[in-house]
C-alpha cells in the first residue's frame, strides 16, 4: 500500500466487542504509514492509516470520524455498510471501498452506495480469501469494479490515487476537454445513442470512475487506450446504463411509483406538476400513459426506459 499524503485509509476488522485488537501494532510493524486507532471526533487527514476500535461502528462525517457504540446482537461490528455509505456521502467519487476476506454479506449494501456516488469498489479474489463469502457477495451482485489478490489490490492503489488528481489538477484543460468530447463521439458512434442528451457532469463522473478502474492517469490517456481496446469501450458504455431488473428490485422505487399512480387515479384532473402531463418520480418523470423517462420528460432522450402497460424496457440511463 503506497504512502501518499492525498489518501487516508480506514481499516475495519470484524471483532467481538470484548476482544482486544492488536491490529494497530501489527500494521505499524509492516508499514511506514502512521497508524492511529480512531477516537470519536478525530479529523480525517491524508497520509494516515486509521483502525477502528473494538465494539464500535465508525462513520465519516464531513472530514471528521465518528464512533458509535455497537449494540449487542449478531450484526457484524464494525459495520462496513455504515462505513462505506458514510464514505460515499462525504467523499463522493473519491471514495474507494475494498472488501477482503470475511464471512457474511457485510459491505454489499454500502458498496452499492459507493458506486452510486461515483466511487469505486474492489474486492479480493474469493479463491485466495480464507473466507470467501464477503468478496463473493459483491461479485454476485455485480458491484466489484476490480477483483484481484490482496497484494495486487495494494499495488493498484498507486494508479488509483494518481488518476483523480491528474484530472482535477492538470493545466492542460483544453486537452482533457478534447479527450472528453472524443470519448462521447466514439461511444455515441458505437452505441447509436445521442449522448448529447446526457448531462455532461453525469458522463464525466462515469468516465472518471472507469478511468480509475482502468488505471489511466487522465481522460486523454483513457481516450487513447479506448481506440484499440474494445473491452474498455464496452466498460465505458456499461457505466452509462443500468439493467432494468436492478431498478425493479428497488423497493423505494416501487413505493414511489405506487404513490404516483395512486395520486393520478384519485386526482384525474389537469396535472399540477412538471410539464407535458408528467409528474416527477424516482429521479425521472412518469407520464399519464405509464412511461418512465429517467431524469427528465424529454421523450427523445436515448436513456429512456418505457414501462408501457406493465414493467419492462431495455435500460435506465444513469442520471
Amino acid at each position: 500500500m503506497p504512502h501518499d499524503p492525498r489518501m487516508a485509509a480506514i481499516v475495519a476488522q470484524h471483532l467481538a466487542g470484548s476482544e482486544p485488537s492488536a491490529l494497530v501494532r501489527l500494521l505499524q510493524a509492516v508499514t511506514r504509514i502512521p497508524v492511529q486507532p480512531i477516537a470519536d471526533g478525530m479529523p480525517l487527514r491524508g497520509g494516515l492509516l486509521y483502525v477502528t476500535p473494538p465494539g464500535h461502528h465508525v462513520e465519516i462525517d464531513g472530514r471528521v470520524l465518528r464512533l458509535y457504540a455497537a449494540k449487542s446482537g449478531p450484526a457484524p461490528v464494525p459495520s462496513l455498510d455504515r462505513l462505506f455509505s458514510s464514505a460515499a456521502r462525504a467523499l463522493g467519487r473519491h471514495a474507494l471501498a475494498i472488501v477482503l476476506s470475511g464471512t457474511g454479506q457485510d459491505g454489499a449494501v454500502g458498496a452499492r452506495v459507493v458506486r452510486e456516488a461515483g466511487g469505486a469498489v474492489w474486492t479480493e479474489q474469493p479463491s485466495e480469501a480464507p473466507f470467501a463469502s464477503m468478496p463473493q457477495a459483491l461479485i454476485d451482485r455485480g458491484l466489484a469494479d476490480h477483483v484481484a489478490s490482496a497484494v495486487a489490490l495494494g499495488r493498484r492503489l498507486g494508479n488509483w490515487i494518481d488518476g483523480p488528481v491528474a484530472v482535477h489538477g492538470t493545466a492542460d484543460m483544453a486537452g482533457e476537454r478534447a479527450a472528453f468530447h472524443a470519448l462521447v463521439e466514439r461511444l455515441g458512434s458505437r452505441s447509436g445513442l445521442d449522448l448529447g442528451q446526457y448531462q455532461e457532469a453525469t458522463l464525466r463522473r462515469q468516465f472518471e470512475r472507469v478511468m480509475r478502474q482502468h488505471g489511466a492517469s487522465s481522460l486523454a490517456q483513457l481516450a487513447q487506450d479506448a481506440q484499440n481496446d474494445p473491452q474498455l469501450v464496452q466498460a465505458l458504455l456499461q457505466s452509462l446504463t443500468i439493467g432494468v431488473t436492478e431498478w425493479l428490485r428497488n423497493p423505494s422505487a416501487f413505493n414511489a411509483l405506487r404513490l404516483a399512480w395512486r395520486e393520478y387515479i384519485l386526482h384525474p384532473g389537469p396535472p399540477r406538476r412538471g410539464r407535458d402531463n408528467a409528474a416527477p418520480v424516482v429521479g425521472g418523470v412518469l407520464d399519464r400513459r405509464g412511461s418512465l423517462w429517467p431524469g427528465h420528460a424529454d421523450r427523445r432522450c436515448p436513456c429512456r426506459a418505457g414501462l408501457h402497460h406493465g414493467l419492462g424496457g431495455a435500460g435506465l440511463g444513469r442520471q
